[in-house]
């Protein structure tokens, strides 16, 4: 029951109680790898760095050489910027245990990171052939169509995600986004019309009507939809950003100096 709270408060991003669980179940159950898996992954998601190094060590230590100990310190170099052991960690993984999916995700990202697109599309490709029934090679196979600048791929892989996976909502925030690069204004906004009713919690939504509208030169609606997000979501720059350029667009210089 302990580690099942635990990975549920994983999955739900309340890391904090995540890693409380998973510490009590260490102690209670030092011989179940949940409790280490989940504390130096709530750790990690912390950003206490040294707390996921110790339990990963502790881990080490108790079960040896467990792929999911590779893939939690695949994880932790790579949030701690150490991106060449992170590549190197994937790609170890990938080798040792062809059917965890980190060693895919890990290296496709990092690999796309550092625009190595070829090796980024090896790896995807590879992914996709052995998990072919999920939808996070779709989505890796996305970025990397959209950092080359093929936005056509791109449109056709996020629409394929959408389809696959719509509880994903990088196939309505990619895929809106990207339909107004490429000037498809009818079709991002009936995207951001789906994810609005989709997650009605997420303000992303709101920045990307807002870019559509000032895309169509409805400044009026961006000032107003800019408003809605500055005040919904105060920490996103794009309600300032936008809200600042439709208000001087509009003569409203004030407004736009506030």
């Amino acid at each position: 029951p302990i580690a099942e709270a635990a990975w549920i408060a994983v999955e739900r991003g309340d890391a904090e109680v995540a890693a409380g669980l998973a510490e009590r179940l260490r102690l209670t159950d030092p011989q179940d790898p949940a409790g280490y898996q989940i504390g130096a992954a709530s750790g990690r998601m912390l950003h206490r760095m040294d707390e996921a190094q110790t339990i990963l060590e502790a881990a080490r230590q108790r079960f040896g050489s467990d792929s999911w100990l590779l893939a939690e310190a695949a994880w932790i170099a790579r949030d701690e910027g150490d991106l060449a052991r992170a590549i190197e960690l994937a790609e170890r993984l990938r080798r040792d245990d062809p059917e965890d999916p980190a060693g895919y995700q890990i290296g496709a990202a990092l690999a796309r990171k550092l625009a190595h697109f070829e090796q980024a599309e090896e790896i995807v490709t590879a992914a996709t052939g052995r998990f072919p029934t999920d939808s996070w090679p779709l989505a890796e196979a996305a970025w990397l169509a959209t950092d080359r600048g093929d936005l056509e791929t791109a449109a056709k892989l996020l629409e394929a995600l959408r389809l696959r996976d719509p509880g994903d909502p990088l196939g309505y925030q990619l895929g809106a986004a990207t339909a107004r690069r490429l000037g498809r204004l009818a079709e991002a906004e009936t995207i951001v019309s789906e994810a609005t009713a989709r997650f009605p919690r997420a303000t992303w939504p709101l920045a990307e009507a807002a870019w559509i509208a000032k895309d169509q030169d409805d400044h009026e609606k961006a000032a107003r939809l800019c408003e809605q997000l500055r005040r919904d979501d105060p920490e996103d720059p794009i309600g300032y950003q936008i809200g600042a350029a439709t208000a001087r667009r509009l003569g409203r210089i004030e407004h736009a100096d506030e």
